[in-house]
């Protein structure tokens, strides 16, 4: 009975996250800014789990909780950043916590459960946004810039594209490792066309490029990597050598080719950049480009305490600028904690996929702003928890 009401909790916040047509015909009740389910999970613990609250997961988010209180008390003037505390905390709660929970009471059933349901809310959402596309004509990114609500579709916004990217490196490891004529392995290739698919048209061109990233490391794989990163590393060379017009006009092509106007317009820019002819205004990759010297900048004048400006569009960068390194401590406490936890029951071959899917994070907070908790959960939850799912045969990946 116990494990029940456990799973049930685990379920409906999962599909809260994963399945916005399930929200958007649910009422869920606000409380305090969030609604009821993450608060379900928390009062599920406390009632059943509640020994947990003293265990070295816990303490080191009570670390974190304690160190944000101090640096946006001391901040709050300058940032108003209290929104962003409250919104951290809360995503790294869900994210911490149900991994922590199957992973210590050893509920390895519970997990696999929650991993179908999240798989499949995965495929649905994207399945409901390519459908919109071509029914109606709008793109996720059009939607949110428009405040288009279909009624009774639900809305998958920016931070669950940026979410589901991260999914791609693990995915293809599961699919690499099913037997030809599994069930499971057929429905990973539809989850890696259909994820693909609603990445490109939804127009949050860096999840794209995250989610290409993933799979094309997904796909070559811990044999080949040495291997194809000297290749890579040679197409690289090769490229910068060639003229600037036959890479850009290459770039051009693609835009020409991209099913959304957003998306169209950033390779073209890009392309601009790359080709060096002269601009009557600054490109969005130069704009962008430029936050991150200007954040660098400023951290190497007050990297302890902080106190510098934000972007708002770099996570990491913004706040080792904002909090300086007493503000990132907490997070390289809790990176290094979660990934020597996992290290302790993965094996050599599924690691590399593991590394690939933080690296990927890593790189995503460093150029754009970790929306949500769907990274948090990608990292935490999902990219460690898989191995020990039912869509990963062990020692049968390359």
């Amino acid at each position: 009975m116990k494990k029940i009401i456990i799973w049930s909790s685990a379920i409906l916040l999962l599909l809260d996250l994963f399945l916005p047509i399930f929200k958007a015909n649910i009422d869920t009740r606000s409380f305090f800014g969030f609604n009821i389910f993450p608060w379900l999970w928390l009062a599920t613990l406390l009632i059943f789990e509640y020994k947990r609250f003293i265990s070295k997961t816990y303490l080191l988010l009570y670390f974190f909780i304690f160190i944000a209180f101090i640096m946006n008390t001391i901040y709050w003037y300058q940032f108003n950043s209290i929104p962003w505390m409250i919104s951290d905390i809360r995503n790294l709660f869900i994210a911490i916590t149900l991994f922590d929970y199957f992973i210590s009471s050893k509920d390895y059933k519970g997990l696999n459960i929650c991993f179908n349901v999240i798989l499949i809310s995965i495929v649905i959402t994207c399945l409901i946004d390519i459908f919109i596309f071509y029914r109606y004509g709008y793109t996720s990114r059009g939607r949110a810039a428009r405040n288009i609500y279909l009624n009774n579709f639900g809305y998958a916004d920016i931070s669950f594209y940026y979410g589901i990217c991260l999914t791609l490196p693990i995915i293809i490891a599961g699919f690499k490792s099913q037997k030809t004529k599994s069930v499971k392995k057929w429905f990973l290739l539809f989850y890696i066309i259909i994820v693909s698919y609603a990445l490109f048209l939804a127009e949050y061109t860096t999840a794209f490029l995250i989610g290409v990233l993933g799979l094309i490391f997904g796909y070559l794989g811990r044999e080949r990597f040495k291997y194809s990163l000297f290749l890579a590393l040679i197409v690289i060379c090769i490229s910068l050598l060639l003229p600037r017009n036959i890479v850009s006009e290459t770039i051009f092509h693609l835009a020409e080719q991209s099913e959304g106007e957003i998306m169209s317009t950033r390779l073209s820019d890009l392309g601009l950049t790359i080709s060096g002819a002269p601009l009557s205004s600054t490109t969005h990759v130069e704009y962008r480009a430029a936050r991150i010297p200007f954040l660098l900048s400023n951290i190497i004048k007050s990297p302890i305490i902080g106190g510098g400006p934000t972007t708002e569009h770099c996570f990491w960068l913004d706040r080792f600028s904002m909090f300086g390194i007493i503000g990132m401590i907490p997070w390289i406490l809790i990176f290094i904690y979660q990934i020597r936890l996992t290290n302790l029951f993965i094996d050599d071959q599924y690691r590399y996929y593991y590394y690939v899917c933080i690296s990927l994070c890593i790189l995503m907070g460093i150029m754009k702003q970790l929306m949500g908790v769907y990274p948090l959960l990608d990292i935490f939850m999902l990219a460690p928890g898989f191995y020990l799912s039912d869509f990963y045969e062990k020692y049968r990946v390359g």
